[in-house]
């Protein structure tokens, strides 16, 4: 092939040399083609088919699981372990941190060879072919741009993987006091079911020996079918929820949290909001990911200011020479040089676009960090209070209510049996015990999740002071 195309160079056979380029210029055309973008209207959501019915096998193990019961820290552990979508944004930042070797590296060199179609002659004899090789310097700083903007980009990453597990722990403490909410009032709702037994028990023997009315007896009796109708509600959401638990830490087996409601006292022993503020400023992955593009904002602009110094070529080139024209037994003499080439950095529109897009990032990464800045002040500014409300009716629940409730209640029961009291004096003693306790329950998980929140929005889990070692 090599010889029948020398040979047409040689003979000035052209018609055969030009159709064959056409047709490598069409077939890598061809190769590059960008595929066809789809329009908006033709991009739909799919559409599910719902009638398929699970299989057996599935089935059975929603309602049969294995039991496991861990702490919450345990089951946030869990799932920050498990989820695919945490491995996969690390093996993206792993890919990333080996980027800087790739990208900082010296271009290839190139070998060229060069072989005459029709020698030239020189003095000593006949060129017969050239080769050399060559290694072009890019201008001084440029490898270095290149691999400290790889680096700030994997560090990006791996302020995505923070962002995420904080997501993944915010998902997990959520899910789990809402199942600690709703088998604690499940509990508190059997506890009245029994009471409300108990008082029909007493109720009916007293309407028996006709010392009271019917009345009595169908109050109970409705209080307790409403408790009854109550309970029914409760297996639904707690297995709704234990699936849910199962999904984010992806373990098949049915999730108990040993601990319900942990201590909150701790959420704001010493913190004030300008603090909380800053250490978001400080702590959150977003605020961190921002600085960042700032950064490569700025290295991108450095670049290209180093663009436009030209970069370096050096090279070496071997001259093979043939024999003398005028003794063809005496060979000449081979030839070496040395080559030195520059790039032209003339200043056209794609110098001048690098020069404007990283200006225009760098004005983009200042204007998101105010936006985000004043997004986290205003999160934490509303949830702060929040969570200090919660805090007094928790304390004031647990400290005046429920005890004055509970002794409201003994006392009406030893009345009521002792008929000092009427039956719906009783119920009413009752209704609000267990309603005060259900109120601190509410109050319980709504601080916790008000306290998650805060967490998610500082970026970080506060630290319980009374957990610091004292200085000696």
């Amino acid at each position: 092939m090599n010889h029948f195309l020398i040979d047409s160079i040689r003979n000035r056979n052209l018609w055969i040399i030009f159709p064959g380029l056409l047709a490598g210029l069409a077939l890598s055309s061809c190769a590059t083609m960008q595929s066809a973008v789809p329009a908006r209207s033709d991009i739909t959501i799919p559409k599910i088919d719902s009638t398929r019915a699970l299989e057996p096998s599935k089935a059975e193990s929603f309602n049969v699981r294995e039991a496991v019961s861990v702490t919450l820290e345990g089951a946030i552990e869990t799932a920050l372990l498990n989820n695919p979508r945490l491995q996969a944004i690390y093996a993206r930042f792993e890919g990333l941190s080996l980027r800087n070797p790739q990208v900082s590296s010296l271009p290839d060199p190139k070998i060229n060879y060069s072989q005459f179609v029709e020698g030239v002659q020189t003095r000593t004899g006949e060129q017969e072919f050239i080769i050399g090789v060559s290694q072009t310097l890019p201008w001084f700083g440029e490898l270095r741009l290149q691999g400290e903007i790889a680096d700030r980009k994997a560090r990006q990453a791996l302020e995505e993987y923070r962002l995420a597990m904080l997501d993944i722990r915010k998902q997990v403490s959520e899910a789990v006091y809402r199942l600690n909410y709703e088998k604690a009032a499940m509990e508190l709702a059997e506890e009245d079911r029994a009471t409300l037994e108990q008082s029909l028990e007493v109720a009916s023997a007293l309407y028996a020996t006709a010392q009271r009315s019917r009345e009595a007896v169908l109050k109970a009796q409705t209080e307790l079918a409403r408790v009854e109708n109550e309970l029914t509600g409760y297996p639904a959401r707690i297995a709704a929820l234990e699936s849910e638990l199962s999904s984010l830490l992806h373990d098949d087996r049915r999730i108990d949290i040993l601990d319900s409601f942990p201590e909150t006292d701790r959420w704001l022993s010493g913190i004030g909001l300008n603090a909380l503020i800053e250490a978001a400023k400080q702590e959150r992955p977003e605020m961190r990911h921002i600085e960042l593009d700032r950064e490569i904002a700025d290295l991108e602009y450095e670049l290209a200011r180093k663009d436009d110094y030209p970069d370096v070529t050096l090279g070496v080139n071997y001259i093979g020479i043939g024999n003398s024209p005028t003794n063809p037994v005496d060979e000449g003499d081979d030839a070496w040089n040395i080559g030195i080439g520059i790039n032209i950095p003339i200043p056209n529109a794609r110098r001048k676009a690098a020069k404007r897009i990283a200006h225009t990032m760098q004005a983009e990464a200042e204007y998101r960090k105010l936006a985000q800045e004043d997004q986290i002040e205003k999160e934490i500014a509303s949830i702060l209070p929040e969570l200090e409300a919660l805090q007094q009716q928790q304390s004031i629940l647990q400290t005046n209510l429920i005890p004055l409730a509970q002794e409201t209640f003994e006392a009406g029961r030893i009345s009521y049996e002792s008929g000092r009291a009427s039956f719906l004096d009783l119920l009413d003693a009752q209704r609000t015990y267990i309603k005060v306790r259900a109120d601190l329950l509410k109050v319980q998980r709504d601080h916790r999740l008000a306290a998650v929140r805060l967490e998610r929005a500082i970026g970080g889990v506060i630290a319980d002071p009374r957990n610091e070692e004292e200085p000696s």
